[in-house]
């Protein structure tokens, strides 16, 4: 439709610079393995997939070989996620399915998640102790050793968390104060 092609319009002069590292298609928790989500999930792929497309998942159910498969197949990024572990949420993963690696740092709010009173921003504000972010050191160079490019965000955005959540990253991989 319209916005679909106004979209890649908007695109066009950063793919043609070879700027563009990916365009995150994000699903909710809701968002289940069933045939209509299939069918939600190619439409997408065939829309956006040139733009070097990454797919955020949140419930556990898709993370199956199969479904990475399906992703390999189409060259389309698998975003790994740190994300509250609520109900069948999805666990963090090293997965790389396409030349795009991806991680996503969502915080570990687990107490207004799924609240439904929640504040939008409640849902993001955390503060990720370094403990909290040294198994993601790993898991972002082996995704790195899998992939051409990999972007770690991180988006637990109120008051200036996610900054502090890169820098802290940063300075861990680089062995060195940032």
């Amino acid at each position: 439709g319209g916005e679909e092609a106004s979209f890649k319009e908007a695109m066009a002069p950063l793919a043609d610079a070879g700027i563009l590292g990916s365009v995150l298609a994000q699903f909710p928790y809701s968002f289940r393995r069933k045939p209509e989500s299939r069918e939600v999930l190619e439409q997408i792929i065939e829309t956006f997939g040139a733009l070097g497309l990454v797919v955020e998942i949140r419930h556990g159910e898709w993370n199956t070989e199969e479904f990475r498969d399906f992703l390999r197949a189409r060259r389309v990024g698998f975003c790994n996620l740190d994300q509250p572990r609520v109900a069948r949420s999805l666990g963090p993963t090293e997965v790389a399915t396409s030349r795009v690696g991806y991680v996503r740092l969502h915080g570990r709010n687990a107490a207004n998640w799924f609240r439904k009173q929640a504040e939008r921003w409640e849902r993001y504000d955390y503060v990720y102790e370094a403990e909290e972010l040294i198994p993601w050191i790993g898991r972002i160079q082996r995704i790195a050793e899998q992939t051409a490019d990999v972007f770690v965000i991180a988006n637990n955005h109120f008051r200036g968390k996610a900054p502090l959540a890169a820098l802290t990253l940063l300075a861990m991989l680089r062995g060195e104060k940032v």
